[in-house]
C-alpha cells in the first residue's frame, strides 16, 4: 500500500505539471491507436447479438399455358432474439464495462511509461550533479596533491602519502567516467521514448496527497 500510496503521489504530481506530453510522438500514437481499437471492440462486442436480416427474391413462370405470365416471389427473413431481452441487455452492459476497464488499464499503461520516462529524467539529473560534486573531489584531490608533493619535496612527508593522494585523483577519475557512461546510456533511453531536450524540462515537485485524492485518483483502484 505504501508502494502504490507514493506512485500514486507521483503520477497526480506529474498531472500537475503537465508531463503529459513528455512521451515521443510515436508513443502517443501506439496509446491513441490502442483507444482507437478499444472503441472499435467495444462496439463490435456490444452489437454481437444482433443477427443478420435475410432478403430473398426470386421469380419463375408457373403457368405452363401463358409462358410469359412471371410470378414474382419475395421473401424478407428477420431473426431476432427479441425475447431474450434480459440477455441481451447484460449483454450490452458487460461490452460497456469491458470497454472501461480496458480504457482504464491503457490509461494506466500509458502513466506508467510517463512515470518510466520521468524516472530516467530523474536519474540523469542526479548524475549530473554527482558529476559536478565528482570534479569538485579532482579539483581538491588535485589541491591534496600539490600540498604532499611540496611537503614531501621539504622532507616533511613521506611518499606513501603523495602516493595515496595521486591513487585518490585516479580513483575519482574513473568514478567520474563511469558516471558519464551511465549518463550517456540513460540519456539513449531517454531518447527512444521522448522527444523532449531533458535539460530543459524542470523536475517536477512531489509531495504527498490527501486521503481524497488518492482515492479520487488512483488508476489501480479504478481499475480494480
Amino acid at each position: 500500500m505504501k508502494t502504490l500510496f507514493a506512485l500514486c503521489s507521483i503520477s497526480v504530481s506529474l498531472l500537475a505539471v503537465d508531463f503529459q506530453s513528455i512521451l515521443s510522438s510515436n508513443q502517443d500514437k501506439i496509446f491513441e491507436y490502442k483507444f482507437q481499437v478499444n472503441e472499435l471492440e467495444s462496439s463490435k462486442l456490444s452489437n454481437s447479438w444482433i443477427n443478420p436480416i435475410m432478403f430473398r427474391y426470386s421469380s419463375n413462370t408457373t403457368d405452363q399455358y401463358n409462358p410469359s405470365k412471371e410470378i414474382k416471389k419475395t421473401t424478407i427473413n428477420v431473426d431476432q432474439p427479441i425475447f431474450r431481452s434480459g440477455g441481451i441487455y447484460f449483454a450490452i452492459k458487460y461490452a460497456d464495462a469491458l470497454k472501461d476497464f480496458n480504457y482504464t488499464s491503457i490509461k494506466l499503461e500509458k502513466h506508467r511509461s510517463i512515470g518510466d520516462v520521468v524516472g530516467l529524467l530523474l536519474k540523469i539529473k542526479r548524475l549530473q550533479l554527482d558529476k559536478k560534486k565528482v570534479l569538485l573531489q579532482i579539483d581538491n584531490d588535485q589541491l591534496d596533491i600539490e600540498q604532499k608533493k611540496q611537503s614531501y619535496n621539504e622532507n616533511l612527508l613521506d611518499s606513501s602519502f603523495l602516493d595515496q593522494a595521486i591513487l585518490k585523483k585516479s580513483k575519482d577519475e574513473t568514478i567520474y567516467l563511469e558516471l558519464e557512461s551511465k549518463e550517456l546510456e540513460l540519456i539513449k533511453k531517454f531518447k527512444l521514448m521522448s522527444n523532449k531536450d531533458f535539460n530543459s524540462i524542470n523536475l517536477p515537485t512531489l509531495e504527498l496527497i490527501s486521503e481524497d485524492n488518492y482515492l479520487n485518483n488512483n488508476i489501480e483502484l479504478n481499475k480494480s
